[in-house]
């Protein structure tokens, strides 16, 4: 009989001399509404730190779910590659898809632009709301792929030369569609990549 995949669940910080971890508010309402998990159910708990707790639910309410941890082992499933993206903000659903495609691929870095050619416009009342949907898409797509470290999210940025220069690599590559250049099988280490539409530099 095929074993059930655990559940793997993102917590902000897990206490090193703990044994039971209550957890309250949005993270048990997730727990128990939308993963639907019940008393005696093991799951994972990583928490950014490099490593993950095999746990048990202990008592599971609509408001808390106390968590007995009972191992905790460091986890090798990050890419030995560096890698920064700076990408221009898309309509939703599409900077939706890059946030999670670019968890799962093992970025480390994430650094959304605004161009002239940009049609989301962001200001100081809505980049908040933005950058909290864009973690919890990482946070997701952290829990799904086995990553135990969350890619790091820098407020968007107006593209120029200067955030070029800032962000720059040894290796770094600018992804064009009508290109006709392959990548290097040259070994690195660290590597930053920028995708833009019909890129114009901001100055």
């Amino acid at each position: 009989m095929k074993q059930k995949r655990k559940q793997r669940f993102f917590h902000n910080s897990i206490p090193e001399k703990k044994d039971v971890l209550s957890l309250k508010g949005e993270s048990a309402h997730y727990l128990t509404r939308v993963l639907r998990l019940k008393n005696g159910q093991d799951l994972i708990l990583f928490d950014n730190s490099g490593s993950e707790w095999e746990a048990q639910i202990l008592k599971a309410t609509k408001r808390q779910v106390d968590v007995k941890l009972l191992s905790k082992k460091s986890i090798q499933s990050e890419s030995p590659l560096d890698i920064t993206l700076l990408q221009s903000i898309s309509r939703s659903q599409r900077m939706d898809f890059v946030m999670q495609k670019a968890t799962e691929l093992g970025v480390n870095k994430i650094i959304p632009m605004t161009t002239q050619n940009t049609v989301v416009r962001l200001n100081e009342s809505n980049i908040e709301n933005k950058m909290r949907h864009w973690k919890k898409i990482i946070i997701s797509a952290a829990e799904q792929s086995g990553r135990v470290r969350l890619p790091e999210i820098i407020e968007p940025e107006v593209f120029s030369k200067q955030l070029l220069n800032h962000f720059k690599s040894p290796q770094s590559y600018f992804l064009d569609t009508t290109g006709e250049d392959s990548f290097s099988s040259k070994k690195i280490s660290k590597t930053t990549l920028l995708s833009v539409q019909k890129a114009v530099f901001q100055t």
